[in-house]
């Protein structure tokens, strides 16, 4: 199916990061591609960068480089790269970033449907891409490791969070922090997230989105109305497969102690993008079930982002495609309610300063 690697935030394989502006990614979902479907699914992130490698902090305290989990490229380039399904020639097209892609381990390609490009392929497919060399992109790092790290934000960012029940509506809530804690959490949102919400969620245990997730009327914002929804999960989250859209920040930590017997933290810290809580996420139930295409307008923070959108073709993509294309499986749009008015993970009332415009050029450091 696809091959990808990244991480989205500010800075998607083993991370997923779609954040300020960026992306950490996954491995190979299903490599070769599922029975009955030989394509080659591709995902596209669009007003920010894509990053791979690094790791989690451990609550305030940096990571560190020589961490066995440490994210880079060591024996296996792959590890800590972006994997997935673009061509070069004769134009750049299918899986990209919209603007810059760095990552600790190669960003890896050839001309036979295999790549990741950068600043939407003009004028060359890896502009953008840190540090090229011969290849699509290769090692984003010098002879001696750097620390690349992802905020501990569910063990930092709480504040007397309000205990909430295993089914969890989003659009009911209050602005404020709450906590769940269960085996399988289920998250939905009948109805939209109100203008000047700003709402945390932080679940110990699996989180399983069941519906759309969406910010009412997005066009009128402004920076004392955006809303702010963040959902902070230490353990993993799983999306419907009928789920189309999520708008949002959604954070998905590595947490062994929830699983004692996950010793490596192989088995949390991933979002699965088309999924099915009732049995076994076969290859022939992904070809069949997984042909919605799924748009996330904000941020996807990960350990291991596993995209299994299964429609749309490489083969059939088009050099400079927009964001609403329909062959594309997963859209990730990093939209200016990340950074408009209040920051995350607080009450926007007692803000002490907002944002109300920002401008930059990639990449970002």
């Amino acid at each position: 199916m696809k091959r990808v690697g990244i991480r989205l935030l500010t800075v998607f394989t083993f991370l997923l990061i779609i954040t300020l502006p960026s992306i950490v990614g996954a491995q190979p979902a299903i490599d070769p591609p599922p029975p009955g479907s030989p394509t080659k699914p591709y995902f596209k992130a669009y007003g920010g960068d894509v990053f791979a490698g690094g790791w989690f902090n451990n609550n305030a305290i940096s990571c560190s480089p020589t961490d066995d989990n440490y994210q880079n490229a060591g024996s296996d380039q792959k590890v800590g790269g972006i994997l997935a399904y673009a061509y070069n020639s004769p134009s750049a097209k299918g899986a990209s970033s919209e603007q810059g892609a760095l990552a600790l381990g190669t960003i890896d390609g050839d001309n036979s449907g295999k790549g990741f490009y950068s600043a939407n392929g003009s004028p060359g497919y890896k502009t953008l891409s840190f540090a090229n060399d011969s290849s699509w992109g290769g090692l984003f790092a010098g002879a001696a490791s750097q620390p690349h790290c992802i905020a501990d934000y569910y063990t930092t960012k709480q504040s007397n969070p309000q205990p909430i029940g295993t089914t969890i509506n989003i659009a009911v809530l209050d602005t404020g922090q709450y906590s769940a804690t269960g085996s399988s959490v289920t998250v939905s949102s009948v109805g939209s997230v109100a203008a000047s919400k700003n709402i945390t969620v932080f679940i110990s245990g699996n989180a399983y989105i069941s519906s759309n997730i969406t910010y009412t009327a997005r066009s009128n914002f402004s920076a004392a109305t955006a809303p702010k929804l963040a959902i902070v999960v230490l353990g993993n989250i799983y999306v419907s497969n009928s789920v189309t859209q999520l708008d949002g920040l959604y954070i998905v930590q590595p947490d062994s102690s929830q699983f004692p017997s996950d010793t490596d933290n192989a088995n949390t810290g991933k979002f699965v993008t088309c999924h099915n809580l009732s049995g076994a996420t076969t290859a022939t139930w992904i070809s069949a079930n997984c042909r919605n295409k799924l748009t996330v307008n904000g941020a996807v923070i990960a350990k291991k982002a596993i995209l299994l959108r299964a429609i749309g073709n490489v083969s059939t993509a088009t050099s400079g495609e927009a964001a609403s294309s329909a062959n594309i499986a997963e859209v990730f749009n990093y939209i200016p309610e990340m950074v408009l008015g209040s920051s995350f993970f607080g009450d926007s009332a007692n803000a002490s300063g907002t944002v109300e415009s920002l401008q930059s050029l990639p990449p970002v450091f």
